[in-house]
């Protein structure tokens, strides 16, 4: 719930981990309050949003992670502007292209720390969603891992610290 309700109508200004309750209320049509009675721990005053609210809810987070305007709007909701660094942590099955036995289950760290590739990152992930992401990653991994012709060939999770993600 929490993940569709950032995606959607973006953070709290308050505190980036936490949806901006007061937008994704007034879009969905329900009082603040039930909003955060959504969030809330099952032991306490939680409730499930309605049918037709839910659904509303994750067609527009939906639509905010895989259409290039959704992508979009979620960055611009981000406050601060491109942040100057980040580091990008990748895990799943890649490693770099000399030859096999290279490839392996591991976690790679890409250090964005020039805002000019963190602003590449990011456009690379709203003009063409996670697949240009990751392609954007693969061809600059040269100057973001100090390793040529990375690859990659099963993502299980992706990290992004700093402004857009988790610290």
């Amino acid at each position: 719930m929490r993940g569709m309700l950032i995606a959607a109508y973006g953070a709290s200004r308050r505190d980036s981990s936490k949806p901006d309750t007061a937008a994704a209320a007034k879009s969905l049509g329900v009082s603040q309050r039930t909003v955060q009675r959504w969030l809330a721990d099952p032991t306490r005053q939680h409730q499930a949003p309605r049918a037709a609210t839910l659904h509303k809810l994750t067609t527009k987070a939906r639509q905010a992670a895989t259409t290039k305007r959704g992508r979009a709007q979620a960055i611009k909701q981000r406050p601060g502007g491109t942040p100057p660094a980040m580091r990008v942590s990748v895990t799943g099955e890649q490693g770099p292209r000399p030859g096999p036995g290279y490839t392996r289950y591991r976690t790679a760290n890409f250090d964005l720390a020039d805002p000019t590739l963190s602003q590449g990152f990011i456009n690379a992930y709203v003009d063409r969603g996670e697949a240009g992401a990751m392609q954007w990653l693969k061809d600059n991994a040269d100057q973001t891992y100090n390793v040529d012709r990375w690859h990659f060939d099963n993502v299980d999770d992706v990290n992004i610290r700093g402004e857009y993600g988790r610290d």
